[in-house]
């Protein structure tokens, strides 16, 4: 690979894969569809989970419940599923605020050390007589296998999203 621009396009291929395995493979959130008034497919969604997870959607919400009630409900109590903005500030309040900012800064410290190794790696390789495209550009396509294991992961009923945020945290720590 010569110059940056094919690289640049090299490296956003596996982000093309994750996005084109996401299209695919991801049911859209039942609660988006309820908020968008999308009620029968939130219906859908819902029973598809239900069949994913060996159950019955109707032993947990018989076939003649209105969605549209119960959306109108839930956003006149102010409070259940749809939280309004003015809650988003609890996260920065006690008990809360500890966590906030450790999760805050352990997101910066990645992001400098992914964007550091980005800049670093080329400039460190070429001194070395290597040719840091190549290199760079293989880095970035060994993570095709990464994003599609944690695609898959993600939706473990067993794992879910914590865990494999977890996972992940601790493999980049790691390697």
């Amino acid at each position: 690979l010569k110059g940056w621009r094919y690289l640049t396009f090299a490296v956003a291929i596996p982000s093309l894969f994750a996005v084109l395995f996401r299209l695919v493979f991801h049911l859209q959130s039942p609660r988006y569809l309820l908020a968008s008034g999308r009620f029968q497919e939130a219906r859908k969604v819902l029973s598809q989970m239900a069949r994913m997870n060996n159950k019955n959607l109707n032993d947990f919400l018989p076939e003649d419940v209105n969605f549209q009630e119960l959306v109108i409900i839930e956003a006149q109590t102010n409070h259940g599923l749809w939280q309004t903005a003015k809650d988003f500030g609890i996260i920065f309040k006690s008990p809360y605020l500890k966590r906030t900012v450790l999760i805050s800064i352990v997101y910066v410290l990645e992001g400098m050390s992914a964007y550091g190794a980005t800049l670093f790696l080329p400039n460190y390789l070429s001194k070395l007589d290597v040719n840091p495209y190549f290199t760079t550009f293989f880095g970035y396509l060994g993570q095709i296998p990464g994003i599609l294991l944690m695609s898959i992961i993600v939706e473990w009923q067993h794992v879910g999203r914590l865990n494999t945020l977890r996972f992940y945290t601790a493999l980049t720590v790691a390697f």
